[in-house]
């Protein structure tokens, strides 16, 4: 039987899960195969790091799309942004590490109601849809907003530059309704 020791990084019942999971992974590896077995472990390590970041983003979390607003073409543009907002520093920063994406980690502007700093860590554009990608199958109340997210991205195409001309009417309108959608979500 392996056990990991990770009695600091999390709460009982999911060291009681890791345990489980390791010893199913383990039952069923060829015993004469230990690299196997420690790929294993790493990801199953992994799913529970993106299992917690999933039920964090779901209660303190906020999934979006964002009207920008541009100098040039139709004025208008969206981006895809996740936004988690904690006065916890710490639980941030193992958020991020956790999920290993790029992000933008802030402190909003002190105001006479906070008693203690309040932080922001932004997921924006490229990055909030590969969070999202990540996190899809653990996701419980957030996981209609990610699939409006992966849409816009699949068939809104975002990344794409279209010209001088702009973006065709089909994919704006497209554009439009996933940011209806997202907020017929809320």
């Amino acid at each position: 039987m392996i056990v990991v020791n990770n009695s600091a990084q999390y709460p009982a019942s999911v060291q009681c899960n890791v345990e489980i999971q390791l010893q199913i992974a383990v039952h069923t590896a060829d015993s004469s195969s230990t690299e196997r077995s420690h790929t294993e472990r790493l990801e199953i390590q992994r799913q529970v790091d993106y299992a917690w970041a999933a039920g964090f983003l779901d209660g303190e979390g906020c999934v979006t799309l964002v009207r920008v607003r541009r100098t040039c073409g139709n004025r208008t543009n969206y981006r895809a942004r996740v936004h988690v907002v904690q006065n916890c520093l710490e639980t941030l920063n193992a958020f991020r590490d956790r999920v290993g994406e790029n992000s933008v980690l802030a402190q909003l502007t002190h105001r006479d109601s906070y008693t203690r700093p309040i932080y922001q860590l932004i997921y924006d554009g490229i990055h909030c849809h590969r969070l999202l990608k990540k996190l899809r199958p653990h996701l419980v109340r957030k996981g209609a907003e990610a699939d409006v997210i992966f849409e816009f991205y699949r068939d809104g195409e975002p990344t794409r530059h279209f010209g001088p001309k702009g973006v065709p009417a089909e994919i704006w309108h497209l554009r439009e309704r996933c940011y209806d959608a997202l907020r017929c979500l809320k």
